[in-house]
């Protein structure tokens, strides 16, 4: 009986993060934003912490939709934390990419960037890495920016 109620929470858990997933994407913020609640609710009563990080992922990322950057960043650094103790090698790579998916400090998002390259080109996930690049190079003519900005000053 146990057994069923923990399936069917983790099942429920993560049908509300994949819509709270697709609800974000037509634009619905605040039901994907309850819609994720829900499912981050079901994954810490079930002690589900590798799925609670992939629900707090998601849910960044919701936040950077909507320009929260703020609980964005607070949001993807507790999946961070999770999947760092957990050596969730792949998952530590994605939370790294999308923290530099909005403007913030940008030594540290060279950091976090550098170090999702490193564990890509690790993992060999050539599409992960594609986007590493990318952000790196953004990043990067960010940097160029503030700093040719600071030297007119």
């Amino acid at each position: 009986d146990a057994l069923v109620s923990k399936n069917e929470n983790d099942l429920k858990g993560h049908i509300y993060n994949l819509m709270s997933v697709g609800t974000a994407t037509w634009g619905d913020y605040t039901k994907a934003i309850n819609l994720s609640d829900k499912a981050i609710s079901l994954f810490k009563t079930e002690n589900d912490s590798l799925n609670l990080a992939l629900c707090y992922n998601n849910r960044g990322i919701i936040h950077t939709y909507i320009n929260e950057f703020q609980q964005a960043e607070r949001f993807l650094k507790q999946a961070l934390a999770i999947n760092r103790s957990s050596k969730n090698l792949k998952s530590i790579a994605s939370n790294l990419n999308n923290l530099c998916l909005f403007e913030g400090n940008i030594e540290e998002q060279l950091e976090w960037i550098n170090e999702a390259i490193i564990i890509n080109k690790h993992l060999h996930a050539t599409w992960s890495l594609g986007e590493n690049y990318s952000r790196h190079y953004k990043i990067n003519l960010l940097y160029d920016s503030f700093v040719a900005d600071s030297e007119v000053v």
